[in-house]
Parts: structure tokens; C-alpha cells; sequence
């Protein structure tokens, strides 16, 4: 009688040990918010948090979250492209107006005069502090269960 109580007992706390362990999910939380410099709002910003921990509990690789201002200044992050928010956890925060220069390289139907290839569009010069960007300082933690606001007041150098 007894090895049958012990053998049961040793089974549960296995099963209770599969249930427990298994494959914790990826969480995120609305993030929404506000970029001025000098009190004025940046528009056409480039925002992007970047988890400090690179797996969550699960292992599952923490994707980054992305945004870009509007007129006012305001954005709404989006992660994996599919996803409103940013994963649950601290984040560094860089934010830029930098754009790139790239080349296009469009293609017109065939039956139509072939457009300009390799045509350069502009630069657009960086009007944000390298504090809040290449130098970034900017930590903030979004938390689950609530709608997360961070209104970044930006001052120049």
C-alpha cells in the first residue's frame, strides 16, 4: 500500500511539473505616445524600442517595436509588422528623423517607356539630439495590462 501511495504521489508532482513548465507565450501591451523637441511636435520620426533582454522565459526571441510620428508628433508602436505594442519588459529607446539615402529601382511595364533606374532619393538630415538616438539613454518598461503612454519631451543640445 505504501509504494502505491509514494508511486502516486511521484506521478502528480511529475504532471504538476509538465503542466507548470511548458511554453509560456511572448506578451504584449499597447504602447502609444508623443515626441516633441523643445516643446514643438516631431513629425516624421522614426521611433523603434528595442527589448534590453534578448529571450523571454520561454526562449522565444523578443521582437523590437517600431513606429513613426505623425504631424503631432504622436505614434503608436507595432511589432513583427502584425502586432499592436511592444513585448512586456524594459526597452531602449532610440528615436530619429535621419532618413537614409537609397536608390530606387522601378520598373515600368513593358509596354510602357522604361522609368529611371538607380534614381538616388534624398537625405533627410538628423534633427534629434544623438542623446536620444546613436547615444540613446532612453529606457522604458512596458507593462501587461495596461495601455502603456510615453510622451518623450526632447530638448536640443
Amino acid at each position: 500500500m505504501l509504494n502505491r501511495i509514494t508511486w502516486i504521489a511521484c506521478l502528480s508532482a511529475v504532471l504538476v511539473g509538465l503542466i507548470g513548465c511548458g511554453p509560456q507565450p511572448t506578451y504584449f501591451a499597447p504602447v502609444t505616445g508623443q515626441v516633441t523637441l523643445d516643446g514643438k511636435p516631431v513629425s516624421d520620426a522614426k521611433i523603434l524600442f528595442v527589448p534590453t533582454r534578448y529571450r523571454d522565459a520561454s526562449q522565444n526571441i523578443l521582437p523590437y517595436a517600431y513606429a513613426t510620428t505623425d504631424k503631432e508628433g504622436k505614434y503608436t508602436l507595432r511589432s513583427d509588422g502584425k502586432r499592436r505594442g511592444a513585448a512586456v519588459g524594459q526597452h531602449l529607446v532610440f528615436i530619429s528623423t535621419k532618413n537614409l539615402a537609397v536608390k530606387k529601382n522601378d520598373e515600368s511595364p513593358p509596354e510602357q517607356e522604361p522609368a529611371k533606374t538607380n534614381e538616388q532619393t534624398e537625405a533627410k538630415p538628423e534633427t534629434i539630439p544623438s542623446r536620444y538616438n546613436t547615444e540613446s539613454q532612453l529606457y522604458r518598461e512596458v507593462k501587461r495590462g495596461t495601455c502603456n503612454q510615453f510622451n518623450f519631451k526632447l530638448k536640443s543640445d
